[in-house]
């Protein structure tokens, strides 16, 4: 399983909830963010970052990811998702996605686990930005 696996149905997951500009590998910094979608109408910036099994990591490049995001996600395999300590993320304002069906091939499918807070470490020229960048990439 890669990560790759993961992009385009959580892709379909945002576009299916009305976020308009999603795309993948978004610069920021040093980093490049897994997936990122904005909604125009609710004016809402998510960002996500996905792994297969290190949590950990995933989860230390999601805070940096707050200052550009209103919400922010890591998303794991279903499989995984035990190992994450879901007291941590909630405490950090993290949201927790799981998705199962990768390779099965009967369709996968995306699932909260833990619900982000709004990010308070947004920084309102970083997010601009970061949407700004979104709208040209997106295809």
């Amino acid at each position: 399983m890669r990560e790759q696996q993961f992009q385009g149905p959580l892709l379909e997951h945002f576009r299916r909830r009305g976020f308009t500009y999603c795309c993948c590998e978004l610069p920021f910094f040093r980093k490049s963010i897994d997936v990122f979608a904005y909604h125009p109408g609710r004016r809402i910036a998510v960002s996500v970052e996905m792994k297969v099994k290190n949590w950990r990591r995933a989860f230390r490049q999601a805070l940096v990811y707050q200052l550009c995001s209103d919400y922010v996600y890591v998303l794991l395999p279903e499989e995984y998702a035990h190992r994450a300590d879901i007291g941590l993320f909630r405490e950090h304002e993290v949201g927790l996605l799981t998705i199962s069906g990768v390779r099965s091939g009967g369709g996968p499918s995306v699932a909260e686990l833990v619900e982000p807070r709004r990010s308070r470490a947004r920084d309102r020229k970083l997010r601009r930005r970061q949407i700004d960048k979104a709208k040209r990439n997106t295809k």
